[in-house]
């Protein structure tokens, strides 16, 4: 089946979505449009019922090199944030998020890998 351009097929059954998994995140077609083009993180389309998610809080939080937020969750699995460029995150800027509780560790993220990982499990 031919899709619209503005639709896209699951990775894993191939009905139509425009959301897809990327960086450990939930991202609209929109947003995928957005991501820059040096080292973009790997991305999944991924229609509703394939995209499985836990809560987990981090215990970890920097900024990469190329200016992105990241988080290690308590389970080992990061979360990116892109943003780079002019958006883009330092390490001063964390310290000072973390500091006034902009940015906080325990607030729970949403891991779509261990979710990917529940739901493998469930399926043997």
């Amino acid at each position: 089946m031919k899709l619209p351009q503005r639709w896209y097929e699951c990775v894993l059954c191939r009905e139509p979505t425009q959301h897809a998994v990327c960086g450990n995140r939930l991202l609209s077609r929109w947003e995928i449009m957005r991501l820059p083009a040096e080292e973009p993180p790997a991305s999944s389309w991924r229609c509703a019922a394939h995209r499985p998610y836990k809560l987990r809080a981090a215990n970890a939080v920097w900024a990469s090199v190329l200016g992105d937020l990241c988080f290690r969750l308590v389970c080992g699995h990061v979360v990116q944030c892109v943003f780079r460029g002019e958006w883009g995150y330092t390490q001063a800027m964390i310290e000072r998020g973390l500091t006034t509780g902009e940015l906080r560790l325990d607030q729970r993220r949403r891991c779509f890998t261990c979710g990917d990982l529940e739901q493998e499990g469930n399926h043997r």
